[in-house]
């Protein structure tokens, strides 16, 4: 069991690393996010009127793929 000032860290190919948690509030660039006290990002509202560049509906994302070079492990 750990406390809450450690961390494990696992690295495919590596054994396990126990390292202290970097605390998230001492970072440099906290005051630029609203944690640390600066105001929400909104998208501007000259951009709301133009048609979105991407088309992220159910009919643009079915691609065919190619099976045959794909190989299954277990």
């Amino acid at each position: 069991m750990l406390d809450n000032d450690y961390a494990l860290l696992f690295i495919r190919g590596e054994r396990a690393v126990s390292d202290k948690k970097y605390d998230l509030m001492k970072h440099p660039n906290i005051k630029l996010t609203e944690d640390g006290g600066a105001e929400s990002y909104y998208r501007p509202l000259k951009n709301l009127d133009k048609q979105p560049i991407y088309d992220f509906s159910a009919e643009d994302l079915q691609i065919e793929f190619d099976m045959t070079g794909i190989e299954i492990l277990e």
